[in-house]
């Protein structure tokens, strides 16, 4: 896997059903502001980098959300 620009990582993501459904799943939530934590993105792009093979056995998936009515 070669990833050179920031259209190469949007194609890996559209193309992997795994990460999308976790997409999906978060958005129907309908959060004001959020992310998927660094975990996710470390098993889709740094797992090949670095010889694992742990592949996708993510324990959970960290959501973080902001809302500033609870500042």
């Amino acid at each position: 896997m070669s990833i050179v620009f920031e259209k190469d990582i949007i194609e890996i993501v559209e193309n992997d059903a795994w990460m999308i459904g976790y997409l999906y799943a978060v958005k129907q939530m309908i959060l004001p502001d959020w992310w998927i934590a660094q975990d996710l993105s470390v098993q889709k792009f740094g797992t090949p980098y670095m010889n694992s093979t742990n592949g996708r056995n993510l324990a959970d998936i960290d959501v973080l959300c902001f809302n500033s009515n609870y500042i």
